[in-house]
């Protein structure tokens, strides 16, 4: 058996063990911790995560996107179980790049096989309709976003498992920078913003798991010559915990004639509201539609729920600070020793 699938059968065992849910987002910083390794984050400089044998720990960096940082985390545990003889500082190239060293590939192999096992990957390909001959980038950016890993990470790994062919690889790779503005219905991402989502407002309430520094832009439809626009439910709802980072009126394209854009009578135009959370915890935001003389007569509503999770290495530091000094700890897991030939 080469290397490389001896890399990949050593994640799938190592997810085995841990007895993790392969159809639901693998918690690569749990993982970690219970396969008894410490896990520290650090702003470092010119590398991007490293694993440390002598200190039986795992180092990643803190100036990467969260996907970026997941896929680091795994990539360090994959030298922790493939290579546990060697102290590595990875750099950018042999983490996210086509990397000579053997060791490296190996890493890769693993960290992208232990992120999104197979089950996880075909549950989300036959959510976001991605099939061979059938895909768009759209829809690979989605279920990059929901297995928390990067756009290319993703679409890698549905070639890998043959749910995409070469062809839609290289075609959805060449679109990879428009999804995430077509995710936002056209909405251009705000500057440092992490994950995307677009929710279009329902009588249903949206709720959704974010991370802080993620946007979340609403779509709503909105006929401003019959007078109603849509107006938050709490009009002294601060920005404290979720900001405002965008908030439009737009007709349509396929509405528009000659250019015009004010509305015709009767014509449904958009409103797409974008939000960002920017503290950690859950926040509950709330609009009516309703015309401004007469707020107290709304004829719909819309609720998003959004939970913020914190950076990966604030949610470490509040996981130390709640475990008490003498609370038993899991037993590491057992990994079979020696590299991977």
């Amino acid at each position: 058996m080469s290397g490389g699938l001896k890399a990949i059968q050593a994640a799938a065992e190592t997810l085995d063990r841990l007895a993790l849910d392969q159809s639901q987002p693998i918690d690569i910083y749990d993982a970690i911790d219970r396969c008894g390794l410490f896990l520290s984050f650090s702003a470092l400089d010119g590398i991007l995560g490293a694993s440390l044998p002598q200190l039986h720990g795992v180092l990643v960096t803190t100036r990467r996107s969260p996907a970026i940082q997941r896929y680091t985390a795994a990539h360090e545990l994959a030298h922790c179980v493939l290579h546990e003889d060697l102290m590595i500082l990875d750099e950018e190239s042999q983490i996210l790049e086509s990397s000579p060293a053997e060791q490296e590939q190996q890493a890769q192999l693993f960290a992208s096989a232990f992120l999104m096992p197979p089950e996880l990957v075909f549950r989300l390909a036959d959510q976001y309709r991605i099939h061979p001959d059938s895909v768009t980038p759209a829809a690979v950016g989605q279920a990059a976003r929901d297995m928390r890993v990067s756009f290319e990470a993703a679409a890698r790994r549905l070639q890998q498992l043959e749910r995409i062919t070469y062809d839609d690889l290289d075609r959805v790779m060449a679109g990879r920078s428009r999804w995430r503005r077509e995710a936002l219905f056209g909405v251009p991402p705000v500057k440092g913003a992490h994950d995307v989502w677009g929710v279009r407002a329902s009588s249903r309430p949206t709720k959704l798991t974010v991370t802080v520094g993620d946007q979340v832009t609403i779509l709503f439809p909105e006929n401003r010559t019959t007078g109603y626009q849509w107006i938050p439910s709490d009009p002294n709802a601060g920005d404290e915990a979720v900001r405002t980072v965008g908030d439009e009126f737009r007709i349509p394209r396929s509405s528009q004639t000659d250019g015009d854009q004010e509305p015709a009578v009767g014509q449904q135009g958009e409103r797409v509201i974008s939000l960002m959370p920017v503290q950690p915890g859950k926040t509950t935001r709330a609009w009516r539609l309703v015309r401004p003389f007469d707020p107290e007569q709304s004829i719909a509503e819309f609720t998003a729920e959004l939970d913020a999770l914190p950076a990966a290495a604030e949610q470490r530091r509040l996981q130390l600070l709640s475990t008490a000094l003498d609370s038993p700890q899991p037993s590491p897991v057992q990994f079979a020793s020696g590299d991977v030939e």
